[in-house]
């Protein structure tokens, strides 16, 4: 079976980059998957720990390198939404269907959540919401803001409309 992958794979950090990720204070390692079963565009985002971006692939354009405020934004962004405290995963599994999944890392913690197909009525709609708000924080840090559009069926769960 063919699948191609949107990934983003993200190192921020905050401390000196000569220190293990666990004396740094606010180490934090983001990141993205999205399964997309035949649909073509995968590509791999890369940073390393003083925030230079590498991209391969169809990589969303955006900034060369991610700043210390930017990194701090998307901290506060895993803490405000209680990341590490959600579900493993979320909708319904479908073969080839497609899955979004979000692994962050801070302060000595791994946390991973995949949000699958989501239908109408998938519940706790507020989870939900807390793990896509953390998901499109993350995608517009590192493209162009203005290029990352909130998709279908995810405008519903974050009290956006159709």
């Amino acid at each position: 079976m063919l699948r191609v992958a949107l990934a983003i794979t993200v190192l921020l950090s905050t401390g000196p980059g000569h220190a293990a990720a666990s004396d740094v204070p606010h180490h934090l390692e983001v990141s993205l998957v999205d399964w997309r079963g035949f649909a073509p565009g995968a590509f791999f985002l890369d940073m390393v720990p003083a925030g230079e971006l590498s991209r391969r692939g169809d990589a969303p354009l955006g900034p060369p390198r991610i700043d210390a405020v930017m990194r701090e934004r998307l901290r506060l962004v895993v803490s405000r939404e209680r990341f590490f405290e959600l579900k493993k995963s979320y909708g319904a599994e479908v073969i080839e269907g497609r899955f979004r999944a979000i692994t962050v890392r801070l302060d000595g913690r791994r946390h991973s959540v995949t949000v699958n197909d989501l239908a109408e009525d998938d519940k706790p709609v507020d989870e939900i919401a807390r793990a896509l708000r953390v998901w499109y924080a993350t995608l517009r840090a590192f493209s162009d803001p203005g290029t990352v559009r909130v998709e279908g069926q995810d405008r519903r769960f974050l009290g956006q409309g159709n």
